[in-house]
């Protein structure tokens, strides 16, 4: 027996959602805590250092639904380094990242850390280890909230530009090598993300044009094999407006629409809508998200976006709603130390099911210059 009208329910959350969406307002949540930043800094010329990065998690999700069963993630990662950087522009990265899940009790992975950056005036450039996860800041639907912990560490080259009225990012990750006559498939990720800001005025009004891309490919000529050789496309494209209404405070909303082309699943063409609004202070979030999807699949999106089941891959949900209410509180427990805690409740609209997530992130990152380069002659 149902207690509540879910007609009346719907109408009367979408309607509070964009009643209050005609003000101004952002795209996602602040990532920034738990996201990478790794480019050479000009005071650091002639000189090689340590850099020590910690992250620690717990991610769970309590889910009981047909896409995706909950899951606990909890465990650390531990990223030292040493770098070396003989100009101002210029910086060498050399060292492993380890990760540990709670209650294994063993290390789960171990990746090297390998870099060559260079930056310049008009951005930055990344041979081998780049800046991956979530400092690409691409939307939930599109890119899984989980890479921050499952796939951390990417490979590739990757450049990018990040300042105040701009930001670019482009990569390309490879995900899987294939040796020569090797019975797997070479596999990589292409990404692309834009958003150019503009302000309108005086008044700190802020409008952006953001544009998102990810290209999926898996095959290879060495492999024989050519039946589990597909490519994918997924990307999408909108609107962001913000609004510094008081120093340090903020309203933002964006919307995105968005689409997915995959050569395998149950339907190769997938659309979607996704927008936020959220109130953003400088520790404070809080934010509510909808999205909407007709047969969209995104094949590294966040699993409760997506049409195709996680639990059972044969089945498929061609129309999927969602209402999320975000609360994240990020503070600085010192200069090195930052802690991120969300909590994540949501309402589908098609179970008729609401369900919730909750994150905690500590991260510390310390780095110093422990001397000088000698230079060759």
């Amino acid at each position: 027996m149902k207690s509540v009208n879910i007609v009346g329910l719907k109408t009367i959350l979408c309607l509070l959602f964009f009643t209050i969406s005609i003000g101004y307002s952002f795209s996602q949540l602040n990532n920034s805590v738990i996201s990478d930043k790794f480019r050479p800094d000009s005071i650091d010329a002639g000189n090689w250092g340590l850099a020590t990065h910690s992250f620690n998690y717990l991610r769970n999700t309590e889910y009981f639904n047909q896409i995706e069963s909950g899951q606990t993630l909890f465990g650390s990662q531990l990223i030292p380094s040493l770098w070396l950087q003989a100009n101002k522009s210029t910086r060498l990265r050399c060292g492993i990242s380890i990760n540990h899940s709670f209650g294994s009790h063993k290390i789960d992975n171990i990746s090297p850390i390998i870099s060559l950056s260079h930056t310049s005036n008009s951005g930055t450039f990344i041979f081998g280890t780049i800046n991956g996860a979530l400092s690409h800041q691409i939307i939930e639907p599109l890119f899984n909230v989980n890479n921050a912990i499952e796939n951390r560490i990417e490979q590739g080259a990757q450049f990018f530009i990040d300042n105040d009225n701009f930001f670019l990012d482009t990569w390309i990750n490879w995900q899987n090598y294939l040796p020569w006559k090797g019975d797997e498939h070479e596999r990589f990720t292409a990404g692309f993300n834009i958003l150019p800001k503009i302000k309108i005025d005086d008044n700190d009004l802020y409008l952006s044009f953001p544009v998102q891309l990810l290209f999926y490919h898996k095959g290879g000529q060495l492999n024989s094999d050519t039946t589990k050789q597909f490519s994918s496309v997924n990307g999408g494209a909108g609107l962001q407006v913000s609004w510094e209404f008081f120093p340090g405070n903020f309203i933002n909303w964006d919307y995105y629409s968005l689409l997915s082309n995959n050569e395998i699943g149950n339907d190769k063409i997938g659309l979607g809508q996704y927008s936020n609004l959220s109130y953003d202070s400088q520790s404070f979030t809080l934010m509510f998200s909808w999205f909407r999807g007709n047969k969209f699949q995104s094949l590294d999106g966040t699993y409760i976006y997506q049409s195709q089941s996680r639990n059972d891959p044969a089945l498929f949900l061609p129309q999927r709603e969602l209402l999320f209410l975000r609360l994240m509180y990020n503070r600085a427990l010192d200069e090195e130390l930052h802690l991120s805690a969300r909590l994540e409740p949501f309402y589908d609209f098609q179970s008729e099911k609401a369900e919730f997530s909750f994150s905690l992130y500590i991260v510390y990152r310390f780095g110093t210059a422990a001397g000088i380069l000698g230079r060759e002659d």
